[in-house]
C-alpha cells in the first residue's frame, strides 16, 4: 500500500513539474512551433510538382490587372502582361471571372523580379504557405481566446497543419486551402470586433472579410452571420449593462462600408455591374455547372450531368480522407456544443463563447446541406468544402474544454489522444514524402480501385527525377502521356517545376496524338487511365514494361511505362 502510494504521488509531481515547464516556456515554444511550420512550408514548397490550377488561377490573377492598367491608361503593364500571359482578356470577358484572386495581387511583382511567368508560378507558392501559415496563427489566437487555453490553441493549429493533405495541398493549392485561410483570418478578427466594438477591428473585419468574398461567394454568407452575430450581441450587452452604443454602431457601419468598398476595389469584374457579377458569383457557387468531367468513387464513374454524385459523397470523403481522431473530435463536437448552448440558456448563452460556435456550425452546415441537397458540382475529394475544416476544428476545441473542464482524468486522456494522432500524422507525412496528398485513413476501404488519387498531377515531377536518376549521365529519351491529362502533366512539369538537370534527360512530345509508341517512353496516372477509360492494351503484358512509378501505401499513383 505504502508503494502504491509512493508511486502515485511521484507520478503527480512528475506531471506537475511536466506543466509547470510548460507553463513557464508556453511563450517561446508556441513562437518556436510557428517558426518550425514556416521553414518546413517554405521547404515544402518546391517537394511537388505543377498542379492544375496554377497557371490559369495565375492568368486570371492577371485578366484583373488589366483591368486597372485599362483604368489607370497605362498601355505598357497591359503589353508585358500580354507577353507573359499569351495575350489574355479582361477579367470581366471571361468565364472564370467568379474566381477572384485579390489576396495574390503583391506576387505579380514575381513575375517582373524572375523576368519569367513560369518561375515566378513556383516562386507563387511561398506566397502560397504564409497565407495559410498567417492563418494557422490565427486559427491558434482565436482558438486560445475561446477556450482559455494554449493548449487547445497549440492542439488546433497542429491538427490543421499536421492533416496530410493540408500539409501538402498548402503549399499549392492556391484557392481552396488559401480560401480557409481567408476564413479563419475574418473569423479571428471578427471576435475582436464583436467583443471590443471599435471602428479599428470593424474596418480589419471588413477588409478580410472582403477578401474572402472576393475568392469565393460563401464570403458573403460569413459577414452576414458575423453582422447578425454583432448586431444580437451588441443589443444584448447594451440591455445588461446600458453601455453607449454610438461608438459600436459607427463601428458596424465602418465594418459594412469597407466590406464593400474593398470587395469593390479589389473586384474589377463587378465595375461593369456590381449585382451582375453577384448573381452570376452566386449561380456557380451554389452549382459550377462549367465543370461536367468525371469522378471515380466508390469504384464507379460519376458525371454530373449523367449520373450525379450521391448525397453522401462530401461526408464520406471528409470522413475517409481526415486523420480520424479529429474525425471523431468534429462528429462529437457538434451535439456536445448544441447541448450545452441550450443548457445553457439566452444569457449564459452570450456571456460565454457558444455564440460563435453556432455561428461557426451556421456557417458550415448550412453550405454543406445545400450542396448535399442540390447535388451540387463535386470532385477531387471535399477541396471545395476545405473552408469547414478549421471551423470544424474551432468547434471540436471548444467542445472538448467542455468535456474535460474540471475532470483530470478527462483531460489527460484527451491530450493522450491528441499526441498519439499527431504523432500518426507526422510519421505518415515523414514516410510519404511527396505524396502526402493521397492520404487516406483506414475506413478507406479497398481505396486502389475505389477512390482517386493524383488529381493534381504532381507526382509527376517526383516520378520523371526518379528515373533521370537511373540514366546515364549524356542519355536523353522522348517521352509522352498516354492519355490528354497525363501528357498535359508532362509538359506542366517539364515547363515549370523539373530541376535543370532532370530536363536534360527529357525530350518532351509537345504535340499530344494519344499514340504511346512514338516515343521511347509515356508517363500514365492510373486515375486519368481510368476516368478516360483508356486502355494501356494490357500494359502489364510483355508489351510495355515499366520503368518507374510512384507509390502510396502500396498503390501506384504514376509510372513511366517502355515499349519492350
Amino acid at each position: 500500500m505504502e508503494n502504491e502510494v509512493k508511486k502515485t504521488l511521484s507520478t503527480t509531481l512528475y506531471t506537475q513539474k511536466i506543466r509547470a515547464f510548460f507553463t513557464r516556456y508556453s511563450t517561446p515554444i508556441i513562437i518556436f512551433m510557428f517558426a518550425a511550420i514556416l521553414i518546413c512550408g517554405m521547404i515544402s514548397t518546391q517537394k511537388y510538382g505543377i498542379s492544375w490550377d496554377e497557371r490559369l488561377e495565375r492568368m486570371g490573377m492577371y485578366t484583373n490587372a488589366k483591368e486597372y492598367a485599362k483604368f489607370l491608361g497605362i498601355d505598357k503593364i497591359s503589353n508585358t502582361i500580354d507577353s507573359y500571359n499569351y495575350e489574355i482578356g479582361f477579367v470581366h470577358q471571361s468565364a472564370d471571372r467568379d474566381h477572384g484572386q485579390a489576396v495574390y495581387y503583391p506576387s505579380m511583382v514575381l513575375d517582373f523580379l524572375t523576368g519569367s511567368f513560369f518561375k515566378s508560378i513556383m516562386y507563387q507558392r511561398f506566397f502560397t504557405f504564409g497565407i495559410f501559415w498567417f492563418g494557422l496563427i490565427c486559427l491558434y489566437s482565436v482558438v486560445k481566446r475561446l477556450t482559455g487555453s494554449k493548449a487547445y490553441g497549440v492542439a488546433a493549429t497542429l491538427l490543421t497543419y499536421l492533416a496530410p493533405r493540408f500539409f501538402a495541398e498548402s503549399t499549392y493549392n492556391s484557392k481552396d486551402t488559401v480560401f480557409l485561410a481567408l476564413v479563419v483570418i475574418t473569423f479571428n478578427f471578427a471576435v475582436l470586433f464583436t467583443e471590443k466594438r471599435n471602428i479599428f477591428y470593424g474596418i480589419i473585419t471588413g477588409t478580410a472579410a472582403a477578401f474572402a468574398a472576393n475568392m469565393r461567394f460563401i464570403g458573403f454568407w460569413l459577414i452576414f452571420l458575423i453582422g447578425v452575430l454583432y448586431i444580437i450581441n451588441l443589443i444584448y450587452t447594451h440591455k445588461k449593462t446600458n453601455e453607449k452604443v454610438k461608438i459600436p454602431i459607427l463601428s458596424g457601419v465602418f465594418c459594412v462600408v469597407f466590406f464593400f468598398g474593398v470587395y469593390w476595389l479589389i473586384t474589377p469584374a463587378c465595375w461593369y455591374g456590381f449585382f451582375e457579377q453577384l448573381k452570376y458569383t452566386l449561380l456557380y457557387s451554389m452549382n459550377f455547372s462549367r465543370w461536367d468531367g468525371t469522378v471515380l468513387y466508390m469504384g464507379k464513374i460519376w458525371q454530373n450531368s449523367v449520373n450525379p454524385l450521391p448525397w453522401h459523397y462530401l461526408p464520406v470523403m471528409f470522413a475517409i480522407t481526415t486523420p480520424v481522431l479529429v474525425v471523431a473530435a468534429c462528429a462529437a463536437g457538434i451535439p456536445v456544443i448544441i447541448f450545452d448552448s441550450i443548457r445553457n440558456g439566452f444569457r449564459k448563452f452570450f456571456d460565454k463563447s457558444s455564440k460563435y460556435y453556432v455561428m461557426l456550425l451556421i456557417f458550415v452546415l448550412v453550405p454543406a446541406l445545400i450542396a448535399i441537397i442540390k447535388h451540387s458540382t463535386l470532385y477531387n475529394s471535399w477541396r471545395h468544402f476545405y473552408f469547414c475544416y478549421a471551423p470544424l476544428i474551432i468547434v471540436a476545441m471548444g467542445a472538448l474544454k467542455i468535456l474535460t473542464d474540471g475532470r483530470k482524468i478527462a483531460g489527460v486522456v484527451t491530450a493522450a489522444l491528441i499526441s498519439i494522432q499527431l504523432v500518426i500524422s507526422t510519421i505518415w507525412i515523414i514516410t510519404n514524402p511527396g505524396t502526402q496528398f493521397c492520404y487516406y485513413n483506414f475506413m478507406a476501404n479497398n481505396k486502389a480501385q475505389n477512390f482517386e488519387f493524383d488529381y493534381w498531377n504532381v507526382s509527376i515531377t517526383k516520378c520523371l527525377t526518379d528515373y533521370a536518376k537511373t540514366l546515364d549521365n549524356d542519355e536523353k529519351v522522348t517521352i509522352t502521356g498516354d492519355s490528354w491529362p497525363s501528357w498535359y502533366g508532362l509538359v506542366e512539369a517539364y515547363d515549370i517545376s523539373l530541376d535543370e538537370h532532370t530536363k536534360f534527360h527529357y525530350v518532351v512530345d509537345r504535340n499530344f496524338s494519344n499514340n504511346v509508341s512514338g516515343c521511347d517512353l509515356f508517363i500514365s496516372n492510373p486515375l486519368y487511365t481510368v476516368l478516360n477509360s483508356y486502355s494501356l492494351k494490357n500494359n502489364t503484358d510483355d508489351m510495355y514494361k515499366k520503368m518507374g512509378e510512384v507509390k502510396v501505401d502500396d498503390v501506384t499513383i504514376m509510372a513511366i511505362y517502355k515499349a519492350k
